[in-house]
């Protein structure tokens, strides 16, 4: 009996240590094979502290699953800054508090199927590349003196091309809205502001022309129509078509161009220096009175002027101001202004600007072009 005890003891060590051996063999070829690749972008975005908010909104949603994946994607990556600066603000604490839907829209708009090394695109205005929701973004490649410049929707890129062994990411410091819309003509359509200047194109015939192509509208808002007579819907079926057709080409520019696309290409003057500053009219819409206003106030920064012609073949001046402006309180100057006929400013709703389809974009603005 004492035999049989000690075998079974003996039988059992050697079944213990036999396990032990086949857990250990287990775990070294758990580690041989788990190969973790730290330097996808799911990772990539997760380390980088400036990239915070981001990468809270991938992880709540899913994408950071997606982004983990071996498939090449390009992301542009807005920065913490350009949340903060997005609506309500949001961070990586609050992030959590954003609708849904809204999310996953913005996810779906700066995430794009395969590689897209920006730094090696050719130097040109606005290049298509379709996003991950099937619609369009544009790529700007150009030099601006010393400096190449990249901009995608007419937002600055921060850090472009930075490669992951899964894609590239690019920074970005704005949040772009989700291009949604096919054509210009629909993208006109969609904004409640400018339903006489959409009747408009529909009435004129020449809403089948800027479905082809690609155009910059700089479309006039219902307050500007109304100041041409157009006060309602009917006002503008009684029109004759030429004429609206007239109305019409005299704000349409042939190719896309974002606001900032006329930063980058206008020759610039110093408009104010000096710490004791310096006082110049200023033109702003007044939305409470419906029409342009000036008033004094401190600039500093740089303007200059760009000359254009529209489809209509009245020449337009493009005026583009940057800096700061002090009156109470200090406000960065980003303005676009246009000038032509008797048209002596009308300026780019900064609210409403860079409104994209994929053949083009609109620019709400608050005077129409007279001729």
């Amino acid at each position: 009996m004492a035999n049989i005890t000690r075998m079974n003891m003996k039988n059992n060590i050697l079944l213990l240590t036999a396990s032990v051996l086949l857990l250990a063999a287990c775990k070294r070829d758990e580690d041989i094979f788990r190969d973790i690749d730290y330097n996808r972008l799911g990772y990539l975005v997760s380390d980088n502290q400036d990239l915070s908010t981001f990468s809270a909104a991938i992880k709540m949603t899913g994408m950071e699953q997606t982004l983990l994946q071996s498939s090449p994607y390009t992301v542009f990556v807005p920065s913490d800054r350009a949340f903060l600066n997005e609506g309500a603000g949001y961070t990586a604490a609050t992030i959590y508090q954003a609708d849904g839907q809204w999310l996953s829209d913005i996810l779906n708009y700066h995430v794009l199927d395969g590689y897209y090394d920006l730094n090696k695109m050719p130097f040109s205005f606005n290049q298509p590349v379709r996003t991950g929701n099937k619609h369009l973004a544009f790529v700007t490649h150009w030099v601006m003196g010393q400096d190449t410049v990249l901009t995608v929707n007419g937002v600055q890129v921060l850090a472009a091309s930075v490669h992951a062994s899964n894609g590239f990411a690019h920074v970005i410091d704005r949040v772009m809205t989700p291009n949604k819309y096919d054509n210009i003509v629909d993208r006109v359509a969609g904004e409640e502001n400018l339903t006489l200047f959409s009747h408009a194109i529909q009435k004129s015939g020449m809403a089948d022309i800027l479905r082809q192509g690609q155009y910059t509208i700089f479309a006039p808002d219902n307050t500007a129509m109304m100041m041409l007579g157009y006060y309602n819907i009917q006002d503008v079926d009684v029109e004759r078509p030429d004429i609206l057709a007239q109305l019409v080409s005299r704000h349409v520019l042939e190719g896309i161009r974002f606001v900032y696309d006329y930063r980058i290409t206008t020759p610039y003057t110093e408009i104010a220096s000096g710490a004791t500053g310096r006082y110049f009219p200023v033109d702003y819409y007044d939305a409470s009175q419906g029409r342009n206003l000036t008033t004094q106030t401190y600039i500093s920064g740089y303007r200059g002027s760009t000359k254009g012609v529209m489809l209509g073949g009245n020449g337009v001046t493009f005026t583009y101001a940057y800096g700061d402006t002090y009156d109470y309180v200090r406000n960065p100057l980003d303005r676009l202004a246009l000038a032509s006929g008797q048209t002596t400013m009308s300026i780019v709703d900064p609210r409403f600007r860079n409104l994209l389809s994929d053949n083009g974009v609109v620019h709400m603005i608050s005077a129409a072009l007279i001729p």
